[in-house]
């Protein structure tokens, strides 16, 4: 067969050719400091009747090294941020000129110098003194730890709302690069991808993720645990952080507009900054403070019943030297009956036997009278509300009938 050759069509074809490659290269150096630009390269192809057919564009790129990337920014992320607000942590309590245990060492030596020198009115002011400084210590930790949280929850609000601006962009650019593509196979949609690339790998700065890229250009975006954030649909999750019973103690949630549906999430799990500040909370700070309350409350105790076993200058029993606190219960927001208010407190000598644990306290029945009594149900939680179990699994679960319960 026999091939015509026109040589004016394959100089012109030449020449739309080198200027094909002339401004790919150009582009490539113009970009060479834009944020999130990957290198193009133009292919050619010849036609068989001469000349130089059509171009392909497409980026130079290595998608396992990307994934790569991703993974290790996410997993920088997670542990940058819980080694920040360690540190935060630590100085407070790892101070030895400002240590809790100094103050404490302080009041039992004054302690001591009382019981040393039993008629000595300036050691039994002493006492009292240090126990107030005591008492201030264990006020400043708690307000210090507290400042922490809300800094913490805060955070947590500004960082979901940044996810979640990252999520709707990457949905938004992949329908921009189907239609694109769909228009043009012969070119990828270079800055569209470029742009969606950058917005993924912010992305897995804030939570640990995963792609999948389909053959219409798109690319599935999914958390290390599973859960999906952008869909093959178009649709997408977004986060949701609330706290129930404690509105202060913020859980993480995926919420889908377009169905409806709410999906809870292992917060210690989901990886990057946000994952990283989650397991902050839940292992050092939320067990800082409990172990704080703990403390303050099985040493007030602990003193009191001393106390009651010595006398006065006037030979009349002791009393107590600290006052054990009331504590309001939290509600569900799903209670029968958000009205009612439930008060717990320590009963004297026994603070020894409490834990750093949840306690959730259900009201089986309530009967009036001179006194009023309740069933109740108390059930022992983790901070992540899963239940305390015993030496063979089983959950710690109490029941106890015909409680006092004065109004």
């Amino acid at each position: 067969m026999a091939i015509t050759t026109d040589l004016l069509n394959i100089a012109t074809s030449g020449l739309r050719a080198q200027q094909t490659l002339l401004q790919t290269t150009g582009n490539n150096i113009s970009n060479v400091n834009t944020e999130g630009y990957v290198r193009q390269r133009t292919s050619l192809e010849a036609e068989k009747n001469g000349g130089v057919g059509q171009s392909y564009t497409s980026r130079v790129l290595d998608q396992f090294a990307l994934n790569q990337m991703r993974r290790d920014t996410s997993h920088f992320s997670e542990l940058e941020a819980y080694y920040d607000k360690a540190q935060l942590l630590d100085e407070a309590f790892a101070n030895s000129d400002a240590s809790l245990s100094t103050s404490i060492s302080k009041f039992f030596a004054s302690l001591q110098t009382a019981a040393d020198e039993p008629n000595n009115m300036a050691a039994r002011s002493l006492v009292l003194g240090e126990g107030e400084s005591l008492l201030g210590h264990f006020a400043y930790l708690s307000g210090y730890t507290q400042d922490l949280e809300s800094d913490l929850n805060i955070e947590f609000e500004s960082l979901t709302d940044r996810a979640n601006s990252l999520i709707e962009k990457i949905a938004d650019i992949n329908q921009q690069i189907k239609i694109t593509q769909s228009a043009n196979v012969k070119d990828t949609p270079g800055v569209l991808m470029d742009q969606r690339d950058q917005a993924i790998l912010e992305l897995s700065e804030l939570v640990g993720l995963q792609t999948q890229n389909r053959d219409d250009g798109s690319t599935l975006v999914y958390l290390d645990t599973g859960q999906a954030l952008v869909m093959e649909d178009g649709t997408f999750n977004v986060f949701s952080i609330s706290g129930d019973p404690d509105p202060n103690n913020k859980e993480l949630r995926l919420y889908n507009g377009t169905r409806g549906v709410t999906i809870n999430l292992p917060d210690t799990e989901v990886g990057g900054r946000i994952g990283g500040l989650y397991t902050y909370r839940d292992e050092l700070l939320n067990d800082a403070q409990r172990s704080l309350g703990q403390i303050s409350l099985a040493l007030a105790d602990a003193v009191n019943q001393q106390n009651h076993l010595g006398m006065d200058l006037d030979g009349q029993l002791g009393g107590d030297i600290f006052t054990l606190p009331t504590v309001a219960g939290m509600e569900y927001k799903d209670n029968s009956n958000l009205a009612l208010r439930l008060n717990s407190r320590v009963e004297a000598g026994r603070a020894n036997e409490l834990t750093t644990a949840d306690y959730k306290i259900t009201i089986n029945n309530a009967t009036a009278g001179a006194p009023a009594t309740a069933d109740l149900t108390v059930e022992v939680l983790n901070p992540d509300g899963t239940a305390v179990t015993d030496i063979n699994g089983s959950p710690l679960v109490f029941t106890y009938n015909g409680v006092n319960a004065p109004g």
